[in-house]
């Protein structure tokens, strides 16, 4: 199995969800009041959004299948099912056979910063590497796209929401 993401992309999120963090928390330790509160919930859902956005999301391609790993999906397709997989001016998608709808690539979406440092490397070897295990797959093998939600992420976000609300109404 190989996994494809923006390198560069995921450490910026990663540095992002630790500072917003970092920064929940002296909010919560050194504020007082209601501004305290709405930072810091704001600068809660920042880290979430920076992990659940930018670190988590990948392309898993394997010998059978590939995995798209998106923010609160998971869709495992095998090579059948895929008509072309391609790289537009928005990011990587993952065209399904049979007049599906395309399944975005998160992990490998535009960015300026990516394509001026490295041209879109990662972005072209992923979508040659799926493309070429395509040509080797078997047609008539079981082609069915099964999407997974992703429990944790979902609740996760619920749960910032939730906490959002109730401190803007109560503080």
């Amino acid at each position: 199995m190989v996994v494809y993401r923006r390198t560069g992309a995921a450490v910026f999120y990663a540095v992002l969800a630790v500072a917003a963090a970092a920064g929940a928390v002296a909010i919560a330790v050194l504020g007082e009041g209601r501004p305290a509160s709405v930072w810091f919930v704001i600068m809660l859902a920042v880290a979430l959004l920076a992990v659940t956005a930018g670190v988590r999301p990948k392309l898993v391609v394997g010998g059978a299948h590939i995995e798209v790993h998106n923010m609160v999906t998971r869709y495992v397709i095998p090579y059948p099912a895929i008509l072309r997989c391609a790289v537009s001016k928005r990011g990587v998608a993952v065209r399904l056979a049979g007049g599906r709808r395309d399944v975005p690539v998160v992990a490998l979406g535009h960015s300026t910063i990516d394509n001026l440092l490295t041209g879109n490397d990662v972005a072209r070897r992923a979508v040659d590497d799926v493309n070429r295990r395509m040509g080797d797959a078997r047609a008539g093998e079981d082609a069915a796209v099964v999407r997974h939600y992703k429990f944790v992420e979902i609740v996760a976000m619920c749960a910032v929401a939730v906490v959002a609300v109730v401190v803007l109404a109560l503080v």
